[in-house]
């Protein structure tokens, strides 16, 4: 089978799509004059696309007979909450209800102050007291404990989470086993189970095993714990505790929680049972495995990254340490950025170009020394790994530029197959194409002319179970969650595959609107003027991501002065409206067309990076446009 690209493509008219093999690869080509937007309302405003999607910038509406109430809420906000009027207002509109015509302020109150109490009732998680009684009885009775997680950060977090905890008694009869991404692939595999019997150990599985219940379940003489958040595609009963809010009959309210959170939750009422402190730590460790996870930073989960990231920027061990030889503390505190865009992908590097033990190591290691040797070869591999997928991306999208062109519109879906795609970056490439084309992305390596196997993004415009569902009876394995995935298959089933997955994207993809939202319009000069008031908010608001997006600006008027090349791949440049100019960056925006010449607007929003000192702030952009 050739290397090839698929483009799932809308046919304009007639409502179809067709696939359109390539047979090459590699950045973004930005030469479309047109760019993006127009602000919110008129009515009829035109629409320009940029790198195959739509996107609009329009502001949070609020019904104009509504306004009088809300004003009162923002001023009861301020007063309240001790918010600035621009963080009152940002929250004011967020939580606006539609139906009273007034802002909820008790939403309002428990996204301020985001509690734990949720684990009260932990308890109702179905198989939590089965799997908290044999663990416990477990470390009482001495018994060994096999402890398998996944390559990915929730899984590593979430291993060393019990390790912790086990060291908190002292008990040493444990031993992590973490897959290797190449050469064992994910899940949990044969070695591990076969090394819990001989072993005659308790395995615990995070992570990883959701439907490998039935197979555990027929293994004479062994017990397992399986704590894990992926889609169950069959449900089986037997003497395998699965915990997974996912289950049919489970009804919990962490129901979105990753495994590092699930993990949490089940060492925390096994503490109970043991009636022990938990290691603050373990919470650290959590957030960590949430916030990587990008999973909807709401109720429990909110809970859970921001009293651990609390833990992360103060004393926790080694951890803490080495964040501060890179500055990543610099502006006194740890953002949920530091954790998305630093320490997370610095340890999925290792997962991905070596063994996710180096991760795992780390987080657990004790003496500094060591610890650091460990984070410098974390922050080396991280380095080798933004190369190779730099190389990915560059011949992915300029083959997808070089056919599509002024065609981005039809774009529906993306399905790249080549040789030389490393397996271990394929979920990221997909990633980065998802965000460029606002549409499903897979992206597989041809392995031996006979196995294709890859990672899928949705984007958010499909919801992967969908495929999972469609194609689970034919492919060799396939697994993951609403938002990714991991496949495997022969070459053989490639037709069929695609097939299934161009019906998901047929069905769902075309309603899916695009509104790049801003909460206010604020210019640069009142950015200035408020400049620490914001900060101080922001860091209420923290931690941002899945579900609790960074609040976004609007600005028009806005004229380049300078600009350069950051990183490679991202943009950085002088902005200037009015008398007040800016340093913004635009994350994997090289060449944007809107940035190039003449007035544009644009959606942004604050950057904090400790230097306010400097004659000049930072804005991160999200979208802009050219006016005329």
């Amino acid at each position: 089978m050739p290397d090839q690209l698929e483009f799932f493509r809308k046919d304009q008219g007639r409502g179809k799509e067709q696939a359109i093999a390539l047979d090459k690869l590699a950045l973004p080509l930005w030469d479309e004059p047109n760019v993006i937007e127009g602000l919110e309302p008129p009515k009829r405003r035109k629409r320009r696309f940029i790198a195959g999607f739509e996107e609009r910038i329009g502001l949070r509406s609020v019904r104009e007979e509504a306004l009088a109430g809300i004003k009162k809420d923002i001023l009861r906000i301020v007063k309240e909450f001790n918010l600035s009027p621009i963080g009152a207002e940002v929250l004011s509109r967020r939580f606006f209800n539609e139906e009273e015509g007034r802002v909820n302020l008790d939403k309002v109150a428990s996204f301020l102050n985001p509690s734990l109490t949720p684990l009260e009732s932990a308890s109702l998680v179905k198989g939590m007291r089965e799997g908290v009684k044999i663990f416990t009885q477990a470390i009482k009775e001495g018994k060994e404990i096999i402890i398998c997680a996944d390559y990915d950060v929730d899984g590593v977090t979430s291993a060393a989470q019990v390790v912790l905890f086990l060291r908190a008694f002292g008990f040493k009869r444990y031993k992590v086993l973490i897959p290797h991404r190449l050469r064992d692939g994910y899940g949990l595999n044969e070695r591990f189970i076969k090394e819990a019997v001989k072993r005659n150990a308790l395995l615990i599985a995070l992570d990883i095993g959701t439907n490998k219940v039935a197979e555990l379940n027929a293994v004479p003489g062994l017990q397992a714990i399986v704590i894990d958040h992926h889609i169950v595609t069959k449900e089986e009963q037997g003497k395998t505790v699965l915990i997974n809010p996912s289950q049919k009959g489970c009804g919990w309210q962490g129901a979105t929680l990753c495994a590092a959170g699930l993990t949490y939750v089940f060492l925390n009422q096994c503490a109970k049972a043991l009636n022990v402190s938990l290691p603050k730590k373990v919470l650290a460790y959590s957030a960590l495995g949430t916030i990587a996870d990008v999973v909807p930073l709401q109720g429990l989960n909110r809970a859970i990254a921001k009293e651990g990231l609390k833990i992360l920027e103060g004393n926790c061990g080694v951890l803490s340490d080495c964040l501060r030889t890179t500055g990543a503390l610099k502006k006194g505190f740890l953002s949920s950025e530091d954790i998305s865009y630093f320490l997370a992908p610095a340890l999925n590097a290792a997962g991905r170009l070596s063994t996710a033990k180096v991760g795992f190591d780390f987080l657990v290691e004790e003496d500094g020394d060591e610890g650091l040797k460990l984070f410098r070869s974390l922050l080396a591999l991280n380095e080798k790994r933004k190369e190779i997928e730099r190389r990915m991306l560059m011949r992915a999208i300029r083959e997808i530029e070089r056919e599509v062109r002024r065609d981005r519109r039809k774009v529906s879906g993306l399905l790249f197959v080549h040789s030389k795609n490393h397996r271990g970056i394929n979920g990221i490439v997909a990633s980065r194409l998802s965000d460029y084309y606002h549409c499903p992305v897979i992206v597989l390596t041809q392995k031996d002319n006979a196995i294709l196997e890859g990672s899928a993004r949705s984007g958010g415009a499909v919801d992967f179970r969908s495929v999972i569902e469609r194609a689970k009876d034919f492919v060799i394995k396939i697994g993951g969650h609403s938002e990714a995935g991991g496949v495997k298959l022969k070459v053989e089933e490639f037709n069929r595959f695609k097939g299934e997955f161009l019906q998901v994207c047929r069905d769902c993809c075309l309603s899916i609107d695009y509104d790049l939202l801003c909460d206010l319009p604020l210019t640069f000069e009142q950015y200035y003027k408020a400049y620490n008031e914001i900060v101080n908010d922001l860091r209420r608001f923290e931690p941002f991501g899945n579900g609790n997006e960074k609040p976004l600006f609007f600005a028009e008027n806005v004229g380049v002065e300078k600009s350069s090349l950051l990183s490679l791949s991202h943009w950085e440049g002088v902005l200037r409206q009015g008398g007040s100019s800016v340093l913004g960056v635009f994350w994997h925006r090289v060449g944007h067309p809107a940035l190039k010449r003449g007035k544009i607007s644009l959606a942004y929003s604050p950057m904090y990076t400790g230097r306010e000192e400097e004659d000049i702030l930072s804005v991160e952009i999200a979208g802009a446009f050219r006016q005329k």
